[in-house]
């Protein structure tokens, strides 16, 4: 009999620590696309400019305000992820420069706190979708959603660096297929 305790014991101690596991670990989903135009051919010396960057987002509940402008900070991190990759066009860039347009679609503070609670409560999301031109030719689309979707307190900011992981994934695409060398 005190074998069986033991066992149970084991198996409930197991158990608590995937759930605490579970709750602890920050989920969240990450799906992008990014589509060509058919033919296109980048050029060999090829940089990426920043456009005009929109946000169409609708509004968040009040309980999520927070001091951030989306659409200046999407721009801080898609220059700093193009920078980081040899990929951002400066004054006086040789070569050709293409100009990536995003759209801020959809975006949601969260909370960490709303998060822990119950798994998708406080969910925080970006989703962005880009253009990609040259001149005033369109030859690329990009389409990028993120979320956290549960946590605890140490996913709190993910209001912030959810707009680091976007960009990411944008450039990403656009290293991918702009075949620039580091």
């Amino acid at each position: 009999m005190r074998k069986t305790m033991q066992i149970d014991a084991k198996r409930a101690a197991a158990i608590l620590v995937f759930f605490w596991g579970f709750l602890l670990a920050a989920c969240g989903t990450a799906t992008h696309t990014a589509k060509f135009e058919p033919g296109f051919v980048p050029s060999e010396t090829s940089v990426v400019s920043i456009g005009e960057i929109t946000n169409v987002s609708p509004p968040y509940p009040d309980d999520e305000k927070v001091e951030l402008k989306p659409a200046d900070e999407l721009r801080t991190q898609l220059k700093q992820k193009l920078q980081e990759n040899g990929m951002l066009a400066s004054s006086g860039s040789a070569g050709t420069v293409y100009v990536l347009t995003p759209e801020i679609r959809e975006y949601r503070p969260g909370s960490a706190f709303k998060r822990w609670l119950w798994p998708g409560y406080g969910s925080t999301i970006l989703w962005v979708e880009s253009v990609l031109r040259e001149g005033a030719k369109k030859i690329g689309k990009f389409s990028t959603r993120h979320t956290v979707d549960a946590g605890g307190a140490y996913t709190a900011g993910a209001y912030q660096s959810i707009f680091g992981d976007v960009a990411e994934a944008i450039v990403a695409d656009l290293k991918k297929k702009l075949s620039v060398r580091e």
